[in-house]
Order: structure tokens, then C-alpha cells, then sequence
């Protein structure tokens, strides 16, 4: 593939954001609404819109105790050997207290075959986190799947990490997990280790409630196959771009050490990371030449390197990242027609996936607080394979092709 292709990103939504910080919704809140009937242990019936047939799945719960809480019956139930490009129908339930749903299977598999899927990060409970899932819904070209990148309830911010702060966030997003798959990745939020009150078990309420069952689809971990992947998905980002940001600055210094090399050595296409409450991007860059003796510690520019990206803020009631201390990076890779500002945007990214139209980033900007209504639109061609180097195999340089510029240089701003 030679060719740009153009990727029309859309008309962006009027949704701003306010820089003061959010509350949660009370525990009332109608998004927070059990629902009816009596939660025991339950199977699953699947099949197809007007097929009297149905598969039948057995499923298994669990509960688990928190300090002074007790969960309820937390069920599991993976379905396996799905068509792919069929609507089915599921019922959860026995008798009177079943409830149907429908979800789209995955895409027939292949590298010429488009596919959307948003990304969320840092989302929480609040007022602000309910509307970035509603514009995450109702946005035209709404996702597939949901690759989230952590930090998910934020039960640790009350006291005692209220464990009936995850049923609620559970309910809460219940409306998008019901209909699509949600892919997770654990952040610093799911960590809930408290000594203090006992609990000295990590990722206790995460890791009962959320698994992501990898093995049911006889796939291996993501870092095993880096040479086979566009994406790598992490909470914590590898490189924090601006110390306009300095929240978390440098936190992740230890990690980019050890993941750095592999993410250049397999060619990682792009980073997403949560963790930091602003959305950041960087030009193609790579750090691997340093080490202690030489102190080069300065990124430059690797076409064999990822784009990093970090979408940190769903809205959660830590509030935004607007701490300001420096200029921004050379490597970040913000348009410079807003390079002055500082940038915060909605936590949420859509990203189609397929051929030409590598990504899609739909995006609404924030100039401290003001709105400018600007559609980013990207052009992305994938490159040849094995052909990501400036290098040819007799070691003379190649020649400039579109394909071996940063991506970010075709931003098209409307």
C-alpha cells in the first residue's frame, strides 16, 4: 500500500467539558437502578433473531468479601464458536427472571476487513462520566468493542474503598457491556490494596468481577505476539510528552525501560495509555540509545517506533489534569495551530481500523474551557511489510516515501 487514503473523521459533537472538577452521581441515580428479580446463579441461552433454536451455556459466579462488604453472586459465562457477522440474541436468567439481549459478533477475520472500537480511559462514576459514555453511544460511528485502558470505578477514592461503588459503576455501564465486548486493562484504581483495613490482596473487586478470559479463545498474552499486533494498550503511559503536564511526570520512566526496546524491535504501531487525566500524542520517537554512561536522554525520531497516545480523562472525579509547569516537547505531536494552549479533550476515542483508513480519531478540542470547534481528521496508510526502515539491505539510505513519514504529519484540520 502506497496510497494515502483520505478518512473522513465526522462532524464533532458539541460536548465541553468544564475544567472544574465533577462529583459522582448519588447512589439514586437512575443509571445506578438494579434491576428486577432475584440475582442467583444463572445460565445463558443464545441464538439468532427468528431461530426457535437455542444454545445453552453454563456459566459459574462468585462472590468475594471486602472488609466490611459482601458482593452478591458475580456471574461468569463465556460463550465460544460464534459466527462471525451475526446478530445474536442472549438470555440471562431462569424463568421469570430472564433477560434478553443482543451483541454483534466479530468481524470475519482478515487484514482487508474495517473495524471500529472506542477507547476509554479513566472513566469513574460522575456526572461527567455519564455523558461521556452517552456521546460514546450515540456518536454515528460508534464502536464495536470498547478497548479500555483503566481505571474504572474509582471505589478506592471513598473511605474503606467502598466495594458498593463497583456495583454501581457495574450497573452504570451495563447499558454499552450488555450489547459489545469491553476489553479490559487494569489501572492503579483496581489495585485496592489496603493494609490498613486487612486487605492485602491486589485487584481483589477487579479481578472477581472483570477477567478477560484470553485463555477461552486459546489467544496468548499481548506482549508474547508483539510482532503480529498494530496496538498495545497500557494504563500508566510510556512517555508523558509535555511537562505542561507534570501529574505523573517521569512515573513511568522504569516501564518505558523495559517495554521501549520491544515496541521498536516489533514495530508496534501504536500506544494507547490511560493514567494521566489529558489526552496527549507524540510523533514517532524512540528513547532505546540510552543508557547511564552516554546520558543520551533525549527521544528522537524511529520510524521503527509506535505513536503514543494518551486519552487519561473519561471524566472522573479527580477532575482534569490542568497543572501547568513547561513548554511542550518537541516530540508531542499536537497541530501547531493550538500548540500555545494548554489541550484537554473528552475521554473517549473512536478508531476504525481496516485497509485504507487505518484511524479514525473523533475528537471535540478544549482551549481552557472555550470551545473550538475543530474535526481532526487522520490519514494513515498502512506501510508494506518489512519496510519500516530508512535503511536498504546494502545499508544506503532509501528514498522518502509517504508511507515513512509520521502519520501525524497528514492531520487534516477542518
Amino acid at each position: 500500500m502506497n496510497e494515502v487514503g483520505l478518512c473522513n473523521g465526522g462532524t464533532t459533537s458539541g460536548f465541553v467539558r468544564p475544567l472544574e472538577k465533577t462529583v459522582d452521581m448519588p447512589l439514586h441515580s437512575d443509571v445506578f437502578l438494579a434491576p428486577p428479580g432475584y440475582n442467583a446463579p444463572q445460565q445463558s441461552f443464545i441464538g439468532v433473531r427468528n431461530s426457535s433454536y437455542k444454545n445453552k451455556a453454563k456459566g459459574n459466579f462468585v462472590t468475594y468479601k471486602f472488609y466490611n462488604y459482601t458482593s452478591g453472586y458475580i456471574h461468569h459465562c463465556t460463550i465460544k464458536n460464534l459466527k462471525f457477522n451475526t446478530k445474536y440474541y442472549y438470555e440471562v436468567g431462569i424463568e421469570h427472571t430472564t433477560r434478553t439481549f443482543l451483541v454483534y459478533d466479530s468481524p470475519e477475520v482478515g487484514p482487508d476487513v474495517p473495524y471500529t472500537f472506542g477507547l476509554i480511559g479513566d472513566l469513574g462514576q460522575t456526572y461527567d462520566s455519564n455523558k461521556t459514555l452517552t456521546h460514546y453511544e450515540l456518536n454515528p460511528a460508534t464502536g464495536k468493542t470498547v478497548l479500555f485502558v483503566g481505571d474504572l470505578s474509582y471505589a478506592d477514592n471513598y473511605p474503606n474503598h467502598d466495594n458498593v461503588r463497583w456495583d454501581t459503576w457495574g450497573r452504570f455501564v451495563e447499558r454499552s457491556v450488555a450489547y459489545q465486548p469491553w476489553i479490559w486493562t487494569a489501572g492503579n484504581h483496581e489495585i485496592d490494596f489496603a493494609p490498613e483495613i486487612g486487605e492485602t490482596k491486589p485487584f481483589k473487586p477487579y479481578t472477581h468481577r472483570y477477567p478477560v478470559p484470553y485463555k477461552a479463545s486459546d489467544s496468548t498474552r499481548s506482549l508474547l505476539v508483539l510482532n503480529q499486533e498494530s496496538l498495545s494498550i497500557h494504563h500508566c503511559p510510556v512517555f508523558i510528552f509535555s511537562i505542561r503536564y507534570d501529574y505523573h511526570y517521569m512515573e513511568g520512566e522504569t516501564m518505558r525501560v523495559m517495554y521501549e526496546p520491544w515496541f521498536v524491535q516489533y514495530k508496534v504501531d501504536v500506544v494507547f495509555a490511560g493514567h494521566v487525566h489529558a489526552y496527549e500524542r507524540s510523533e514517532r520517537v524512540s528513547n532505546v540509545a540510552y543508557n547511564i554512561v552516554n546520558g543520551i536522554c533525549i527521544p528522537v525520531r524511529d520510524q521503527s517506533a509506535p505513536v503514543y497516545i494518551t486519552i487519561g480523562d473519561g471524566g472522573n472525579i479527580e477532575g482534569l489534569a490542568t497543572r501547568t509547569t513547561a513548554k511542550v516537547f518537541s516530540f508531542s505531536a499536537r497541530p501547531v495551530l493550538v500548540m500555545p494552549f494548554l489541550i484537554l479533550r473528552t475521554g473517549r476515542m473512536l478508531i476504525m481500523v481496516g485497509t485504507v483508513i487505518t484511524m479514525a480519531m473523533l475528537w471535540k478540542l478544549i482551549l481552557y474551557g472555550f470551545l473550538t470547534d475543530i474535526g481532526i481528521q487522520l490519514m494513515i496508510p498502512p506501510p508494506p511489510k518489512d519496510d519500516r526502515s530508512d535503511i536498504t539491505k546494502e545499508g544506503k539510505p532509501k528514498k522518502a516515501k509517504m508511507h515513512n513519514m509520521s502519520p501525524w504529519d497528514y492531520i487534516l484540520q477542518s
